[in-house]
């Protein structure tokens, strides 16, 4: 009897082995899997360098927009600011050339009259008619220089803003990086807010699944661990470009998190439409 060859030997495994499993449905493809994060999220910083001198939000708590969290050291900044506030609303200047202009129109109209009467000379009329032109000038240089120092307070206050950190929307402080009295460059990250009501799923489905997801359509997503339950999620953007490299595309997909049940960072799994 002639051995058999080794080839058919590994075909013959090879088949009993796949087959089985062919057949019992138990070769199936990857899941499609996505992450969970929250449709807000921000790590905020400081503009410029200088000392925490108050953190006015603990981690955990709920904070409104435009509410302050950090304050940095500002005593020269608000000096700053006061000193403009008080140019600002100055208007001496303007009253006193607006006397002076009113001055130089009466002595104008007084020396035109002594004119008529031959009692002054023609250059005397120049001069005045002059010496109004003059004051009208200086007149509107005093509300030029008035609104520049307006303008002027108004880029103090925003100098003294960066010294503050405020929430840009309504959420949650999940972390705080800063300390009381700490020194930090510009750029530096202080604390996390996030808003955990509204929650977004970034999820890259296979390209044979376009056109059969529709923008506005509630879809079941499956929470892992720990949420281990299904999610419904209105799907609400489908990327127009197709990674070709990985052959998918990405869709988002929102989550209503309005009782703040569900953790963000969980990850979800997707059926094929």
């Amino acid at each position: 009897m002639q051995p058999i060859p080794r080839y058919t030997l590994l075909a013959c495994f090879l088949w009993v082995g796949i087959f089985p499993a062919l057949a019992l449905g138990q070769v199936a493809a990857d899941p499609v899997r996505g992450l969970v994060q929250p449709e807000q999220q921000v790590l905020l910083n400081v503009e410029i360098a200088g000392k925490i001198k108050q953190i006015k939000a603990e981690e955990g708590n709920q904070v409104l927009r435009g509410q302050l969290l950090v304050a940095l050291e500002d005593s020269v900044q608000q000096h700053a600011v006061e000193a403009a506030q008080l140019r600002a609303e100055s208007t001496a200047a303007i009253r006193e050339a607006e006397l002076q202009k009113a001055e130089a129109e009466v002595q104008l109209d007084q020396i035109i009259s002594a004119y008529e009467k031959q009692a002054a000379s023609q250059w005397e009329v120049r001069r005045a008619a002059l010496q109004v032109k003059l004051a009208i000038v200086m007149l509107e240089t005093a509300k030029q220089e008035h609104e520049l120092a307006k303008a002027m307070l108004k880029l103090e206050q925003a100098r003294l803003d960066q010294h503050r950190i405020t929430a840009p929307f309504d959420g949650t402080i999940v972390r705080i990086q800063g300390e009381l009295g700490q020194t930090l460059g510009p750029d530096t990250p202080v604390l996390m807010l996030i808003d955990p009501t509204q929650l977004e799923a970034v999820v890259h489905v296979p390209v044979e699944w376009y056109g059969r997801l529709e923008v506005g359509t509630e879809y079941p997503l499956h929470a892992e661990a720990p949420v281990g339950r299904d999610l419904n999620a209105k799907l609400q953007y489908i990327e127009p470009m197709i990674d070709p490299a990985a052959r998918s595309f990405r869709c988002v997909f929102l989550i209503d998190n309005t009782d703040r049940a569900l953790p963000a960072g969980f990850a979800v799994q997707i059926s094929e439409p």
